[in-house]
């Protein structure tokens, strides 16, 4: 029984970390060419400033004006 649920259950465990193989992430452009990626969706402030965290775990307070784009982008690991 143990033997059959092995070999059950070990294609599911594969195919969740192949689904993991990508990670989401949100690519901030700047006017002066600088990119960096967010880990979650930059959030605007009432005095329009854009908060995120980096890959790296760092806190940006970035002004809107400075900001040319932000997409969301994939990235394999």
């Amino acid at each position: 029984m143990n033997r059959w649920l092995f070999f059950v259950l070990l294609p599911l465990v594969l195919q969740a970390c192949a689904l993991r193989s990508e990670q989401s992430l949100y690519e901030v452009k700047m006017m002066a060419g600088d990119v960096l990626y967010a880990t979650g969706s930059p959030k605007k402030d009432a005095k329009g400033f854009y908060r995120f965290s980096d890959v790296n775990g760092r806190d940006y307070k970035v002004k809107d004006n400075l900001v040319l784009y932000i997409k969301p982008a994939r990235f394999k690991r």
